[in-house]
């Protein structure tokens, strides 16, 4: 019998995310789902250490979180650095979370 890896998908009430999580669930993946809003497992902000703390132990990370320029909630002021933020620096804290012991999946890992 094959085992099913356990993979967290982040940005899981996005467009892409939504759509993966709903697909990789219909193939009996163990999944867990993560986003700053909506129905999720783990709800929350990646760039947020307590919060990444919390995520659990999985074999495959897989982001499809971003922010994009036309989002609600970029603020006018700053907003390269509001998108930088929301767009990198939250991979590197996955990266650094998971310390190179599984598989991740996104730009800028």
């Amino acid at each position: 019998m094959q085992t099913h890896k356990k993979i967290l998908v982040t940005g899981a009430n996005g467009f892409v995310g939504s759509k993966l999580t709903k697909l990789l669930k219909t193939r009996n993946y163990e999944v867990m789902s993560s986003d700053i809003i909506g129905k999720v497992d783990y709800q929350g902000s990646l760039l947020d250490s307590n919060f990444l703390k919390n995520l659990p132990d999985v074999d495959v990370v897989i982001s499809c979180a971003a922010v994009q320029f036309v989002s609600d909630n970029i603020p006018w002021i700053s907003g390269n650095r509001y998108f930088f933020q929301n767009n990198c620096e939250f991979l590197k804290n996955l990266r650094d979370k998971y310390d190179g012991s599984i598989a991740c999946y996104g730009s800028y890992l």
